[in-house]
């Protein structure tokens, strides 16, 4: 995905972690993200609650 979704004219921000995605979630705006289930630290499960609470437009 890091590869073909900027071929399609796709930005994309990656995130090697779930506590670095939280931070970038929190600073920056995206009308989609991409989560891997089973990231180091906090997972895509992790994520999703506090993100979702935070930034409900994002999908």
């Amino acid at each position: 995905m890091r590869i073909e979704l900027p071929r399609m004219g796709h930005e994309v921000t990656v995130c090697e972690d779930g506590e670095t995605a939280l931070g970038v979630l929190a600073e920056h705006h995206f009308d989609a993200a991409i989560v891997d289930l089973k990231m180091p630290g906090i997972s895509g499960w992790g994520n999703h609650r506090p993100h979702q609470a935070g930034l409900p437009e994002t999908l």
